[in-house]
């Protein structure tokens, strides 16, 4: 059995600091009424009171990214011949989605089964996935907004987290 371990509230930006130094960290950051998930920033507003308006799978689907590069090559003796080179580019720095919720980590198990686990698997899912890290965070009062409890889950479900905090009374 896992050993629990306790991090006291306020070491929890110097916790995120030092990893921001291996490691590319996403945190829910309050910008005006919105929480989204952002890099690590000690100025940046952290929210961990509510789940975030926009979930963390942002990090795993950017709105945009480059796939590959293309360059062309004429023929020397024919310039008229023109070839293409394409490089593909799969590049996500390790990384770690701090502050996710246990629905979150549940989330992207399905995701997995359909780019992952597929006769057709997708590269770059498949490899922000492979260095990404979930720290999933308990919800001791479930949202308004929340419906874990109604499709048979619970509000402190470890499925798909590699590290489950609580946030305990002081």
């Amino acid at each position: 059995m896992e050993k629990p371990g306790y991090l006291p509230k306020e070491k929890l930006n110097t916790l995120l600091e030092a990893l921001s130094k291996k490691f590319q960290v996403f945190v829910p950051c309050k910008e005006g009424e919105v929480v989204l998930f952002q890099l690590f920033d000690p100025a940046k507003t952290l929210s961990f009171e509510r789940p975030a308006n926009i979930p963390p799978k942002a990090v795993i689907f950017p709105q945009s990214e480059s796939m590959f590069k293309f360059e062309y090559r004429k023929d020397p003796e024919d310039p008229k011949k023109v070839s293409i080179k394409l490089k593909e580019e799969i590049e996500f720095l390790p990384s770690i989605i701090f502050g996710a919720r246990p629905c979150d980590g549940e989330g992207f198990k399905i995701f997995d089964r359909v780019y992952i686990e597929s006769d057709a698997p997708d590269p770059y899912y498949q490899v922000r996935r492979e260095k990404t890290t979930m720290v999933v965070l308990t919800c001791n009062s479930p949202s308004p907004g929340c419906f874990c409890t109604s499709v048979g889950r619970v509000p402190a479900a470890k499925d798909g987290a590699d590290l489950l905090m609580t946030e305990l009374e002081t």
